[in-house]
């Protein structure tokens, strides 16, 4: 949570903007409901009757209906992507003027490359988590409060078997979480040792080829190359089987 909450941090300046987004999220959840109760009405009442001015004018309100979604959809995508955008653009000016008034000595510490690594790549995973994580876990929060009522109304059954089984997945997301949480964060670094070596490669590369270090060097890359991958494979087994017990449950 307290990642959560340094989100939400750099997301105040931008109440407004985020409350419009939060109510534009509520509208495209909410306009998803009627399509099943609509589906239903049409197959038990219109068609064994065969009203077809009733099912003209429902065909109309379908398509009014996936009208105002696309355009609640759309200003919602551009509305998070100029969040998106803007926080970059704050955290980027922030970490650069940071690095201008850090001594010397931290400079010395510290490769270049995981210096730019840290103020490009990080901040790029900030700018997904506002418009791809957030918005997953905002929208998740808003189908639950919506459509748990109407599950209950329609068959309360069904309903507390889902809430029953809620335990179950919260239990199973954390016991994945912290072995997918600490994978990233060894990717995360293996990923600032490969910029950071590469660019000592690249500004070195007149030493490199004086001593005809080609192959070697290229051979090391490789093989830190290789072991981001096997990480990363790691990582996507992990997400995919926890994609896949959620699903099951």
């Amino acid at each position: 949570m307290s990642n959560l909450g340094r989100l939400l941090g750099y997301l105040r300046p931008y109440r407004a903007r985020v409350a419009l987004a939060v109510f534009l999220m509520l509208l495209v959840t909410a306009s998803a409901l009627p399509m099943p109760r609509i589906t239903q009405y049409t197959l038990d009442v219109v068609l064994p009757h065969k009203s077809y001015r009733l099912l003209l004018l429902i065909f109309w309100a379908i398509i009014g209906l996936y009208a105002f979604r696309g355009v609640a959809s759309f200003s919602l995508n551009y509305l998070l992507g100029w969040l998106g955008q803007r926080v970059v653009f704050d955290l980027r000016f922030q970490s650069y003027r940071h690095l201008n008034r850090l001594s010397l000595s931290y400079y010395d510490k510290r490769q270049t490359g995981k210096i730019m690594a840290r103020v490009i790549d990080d901040i790029n995973v900030i700018q997904y988590m506002i418009t791809g994580g957030f918005v997953t876990l905002i929208t998740d929060i808003l189908t639950l409060v919506v459509v748990l009522p109407v599950v209950f109304h329609m068959q309360w059954r069904l309903a507390w078997i889902a809430v029953i089984v809620v335990p179950t997945y919260v239990i199973i997301y954390k016991l994945f979480l912290k072995r997918i949480r600490a994978l990233s964060v060894e990717l995360r670094e293996k990923w600032d040792a490969l910029i950071g070596a590469l660019q000592e490669k690249i500004a070195g590369i007149a030493v490199v080829k004086a001593f005809h270090r080609e192959e070697y060097e290229v051979e090391r890359f490789m093989q830190t190359v290789q072991d981001n991958f096997r990480l990363g494979m790691t990582q996507a087994k992990l997400n995919r089987l926890l994609g896949l017990i959620v699903t099951i449950i």
